[in-house]
């Protein structure tokens, strides 16, 4: 028993039964939520809901948290659109090759990310309040650009980053996976990674041991700001179009998905795979209560509730497997 609640994937079981739970009465009302079209469409939901967790879980594990990871997704998208549109209503006026759009999009999410690490490493202010004013200010910058107008009429060639299928699946779905893995691999197998935990773990005692505590929280708002612009960018490939109100709300989406797999808000702990499994829970969510036919305004009151009591659950079991490992 003491063994088993060491086990770094104890505080999965939570998830794993709501997972379970939920797929099951959402079966019940409609037979059709396992069918393999609606699977595969849970993927494909799941893409930006994974893509985004994986951002966040960078600054969160630190210690930190990014509440403007939806502006800054909607903005690189916007960008990214608005120069491989054949006729956009925004500012730019430019069209180029999409691996140039795409570069150009993924620097300014790095920008972005350069701003909020610098405001939070190395002032005072708190990193809710910087990236809460930031979201706000990149969302005014996404309104200006496309002239509060959807882009659309994108180029083929950026299309095919939703458009295209491998053996049957969406080709955003082995993107995700790449995500995570890489993701996985940065947190778990590199020094940086390591210095991410500590720092989140307690922030003055990795400082005492010499970790330059700035320049991590730094480099995991850029890592932040570049995954969450890919994560835009792929949210216009498959809505074909750049909308002035994209990932609104996807900043709780993030932080549910991490809440939910286990990455506490005060940092120092979480796994890729808990990630994984609280991104499911969010695309079913969506999915199912689309399913079962609830309304916009239940469907808040659900998501809401289900965070509250995943969070709980997550919260109880760590107390209960600390009190067995210490038998």
């Amino acid at each position: 028993m003491k063994k088993l609640a060491q086990s770094q994937y104890i505080n999965l079981t939570g998830i794993i039964v709501l997972i379970l739970t939920f797929g099951t009465i959402v079966y019940f009302v409609n037979p059709l939520f396992l069918s393999k079209a609606n699977i595969l469409n849970v993927g494909r939901q799941m893409v930006v809901f994974g893509i985004i967790a994986c951002a966040l879980s960078f600054p969160q594990i630190a210690g930190n948290t990014d509440m403007g990871i939806e502006s800054v997704g909607a903005l690189c998208g916007a960008i990214t659109c608005e120069l491989v549109s054949a006729a956009n209503p925004g500012i730019l006026q430019l069209q180029t090759h999409p691996v140039l759009a795409i570069l150009i999009g993924v620097i300014v999410g790095a920008l972005c990310g350069l701003l909020n690490g610098v405001l939070i490493a190395y002032t005072t202010i708190p990193a809710f309040i910087v990236t809460l004013g930031t979201q706000t200010a990149l969302r005014g910058m996404t309104y200006i650009i496309t002239n509060n107008m959807p882009i659309a009429q994108l180029d083929e060639r950026f299309l095919s980053l939703a458009q295209t299928k491998v053996f049957g699946i969406n080709i955003q779905i082995y993107f995700l996976a790449v995500f995570f893995l890489v993701t996985a691999f940065i947190l778990n197998k590199t020094t940086f990674g390591r210095k991410v935990f500590a720092v989140g773990g307690n922030a003055q005692a990795a400082y005492q041991s010499g970790i330059n505590v700035k320049r991590i929280t730094l480099f995991c708002y850029i890592i932040c700001g570049i995954i969450a612009s890919l994560a835009g960018i792929l949210l216009s490939a498959r809505t074909n179009s750049a909308q002035p109100t994209a990932m609104n709300g996807y900043s709780t989406v993030a932080i549910s998905a991490c809440a939910m797999g286990g990455v506490p808000l005060e940092g120092g702990e979480g796994s890729v795979v808990g990630m994984v499994f609280g991104s499911l829970m969010m695309a079913m969510l969506t999915n199912g209560m689309n399913m079962m036919r609830l309304s916009t305004n239940y469907q808040y009151i659900f998501r809401g509730v289900m965070l509250i009591l995943s969070v709980f659950y997550a919260q109880w079991i760590n107390k209960k497997t600390a009190s067995l490992a210490r038998e």
